[in-house]
């Protein structure tokens, strides 16, 4: 559906900061664009994943006989199932667990935000060590000076994948409340783990490994198909034309850091969105182009040191400040784009063509978020299958007419499209406008 002439585009790529500056398209050049048509697919099996505080996850309380041979029960398979809280003169504490042998190392600052208490709910997405944890977390006002007229809890569980949360997290929004109302109460946590225990599947064991690729997972077992729509249509009305700068880093596979007051739940989602833009088949190539690491607490600073790639999100405003962590800083809508990056992020002739076919999709109320990953997956499937016919070639140079082909702009994408290349291991030359090569490999 084609935007009325009194509609303001929602993509709009006028008045883009410098951190994204639109470049002009040459007036003497005939630029085309790969198809980014998305095409219809029925999501099946799909699940709500919580894009705001008012949506509900499905009721997964009720124990279910399923095995793990099975993709959709597996699903709702647990590592283990814990508590935290804040204790008045210890700080954040692991208060109890189950299995007690699961390695929760500073789990209490993951499922427990720093600045927590200023909020009286919230839902967190987390990595803990190869695992992924959800928590949902709940501040209860008390009559206790102990406890300085306040009890903060937090109830969650680990989970092998992180397409596998959200079916946990009605269970969990009841159990805070419930270990708020009656601490030490544990009984309803462990009958849970219990019914819902999975054992570690390594990747040549899962069934659900096998023909499958990132989006095809992503769409078909994280989300509902309506809440998962929701979550990249607001994504993508919340940073606008930044959305192409966001993408691009996502191909060149940088470190991204998204900053956000509590609640932290929404931003994880945020999380959870751009690493869809990575969404692509092709092979040899990362199945994740870009590591969702959901929220990340000042004590995983070490360890974000040594990450070659990640999309995560926090509540700790000193991690501004540590440079060596991240290469992408998102304050609210303020994508802070250091100036070695500038150039590769910048939006070019071609990028407004993308964004005014993303906007039509946006416009159709019928556009699934299937859709929008399809849309994205076709733009990167293009760009890496040109690379990898060009570098397997005979003479593997990216002249000016593929890289048309790809969709990109022979002269705006340049940059861009060496880093590209560089990063993935494509060895291929660039054919430069005077004839000359840049070869980089």
């Amino acid at each position: 559906m084609a935007a009325s002439n009194e509609q303001t585009p929602l993509l709009s790529s006028e008045g883009v900061p410098d951190n994204g500056q639109v470049e002009p398209q040459d007036p003497d050049e005939d630029v085309s664009d790969c198809s980014v048509e998305a095409t219809r697919e029925d999501a099946k099996d799909t699940q709500i994943s919580y894009c705001n505080d008012a949506e509900v996850a499905p009721d997964t309380s009720s124990a279910e006989s399923c095995t793990l041979q099975s993709d959709k029960c597996a699903n709702k398979k647990i590592l283990g199932i814990f508590v935290v809280a804040f204790d008045t003169k210890e700080g954040n504490i692991l208060e109890w667990s189950s299995p007690t042998n699961l390695p929760l190392e500073d789990v209490e600052f993951r499922a427990l935000i720093s600045g927590a208490h200023t909020i009286t709910s919230d839902f967190i997405y987390f990595k803990q060590n190869e695992f992924y944890g959800c928590a949902s977390y709940e501040k209860m006002c008390v009559l206790s000076e102990m406890e300085r007229g306040a009890r903060m809890k937090s109830v969650g569980v680990i989970v092998q994948r992180h397409e596998n949360l959200a079916y946990h997290l009605n269970f969990l929004a009841a159990q805070v409340r419930q270990m708020l109302t009656n601490p030490g109460d544990y009984k309803d946590l462990q009958e849970y783990y219990l019914k819902n225990k999975g054992e570690i599947v390594t990747p040549a064991q899962s069934p659900l490994q096998k023909n499958y690729s990132y989006s095809t997972i992503a769409t078909s077992n994280f989300a509902q198909e309506k809440s998962g729509t929701q979550c990249l249509l607001s994504f993508f009305q919340f940073f606008g034309s930044q959305v192409i700068q966001l993408w691009r880093a996502v191909l060149l596979r940088r470190r991204i850091l998204f900053f956000s007051p509590p609640p932290i739940g929404p931003v994880c989602m945020r999380v959870y969105c751009l690493s869809l833009l990575g969404s692509h088949t092709t092979p040899g190539l990362p199945k994740h182009l870009i590591k969702p690491l959901f929220y990340v607490n000042i004590v995983d600073a070490d360890s974000l040191e040594d990450e070659f790639s990640y999309v995560a999100c926090t509540t700790e405003k000193i991690f501004e400040e540590k440079l060596n962590l991240w290469d992408i800083y998102i304050d609210n809508q303020n994508v802070r784009v250091p100036q070695s990056l500038k150039h590769q992020l910048s939006i070019s002739s071609q990028d407004k063509k993308r964004l005014a076919a993303l906007q039509n999709l946006i416009e159709d109320p019928t556009t699934s978020k299937a859709d929008y990953v399809e849309f994205f997956k076709q733009i990167n499937n293009c760009i890496f299958a040109k690379l990898y016919e060009v570098g397997q070639s005979d003479n593997p140079i990216l002249n000016h007419s593929a890289i048309l082909d790809m969709g990109l702009n022979p002269r705006q994408d340049k940059t861009f499209l060496i880093d590209l290349a560089k990063t993935h291991g494509f060895d291929v030359t660039i054919e430069s406008d005077r004839n000359c090569c840049c070869c980089f490999s």
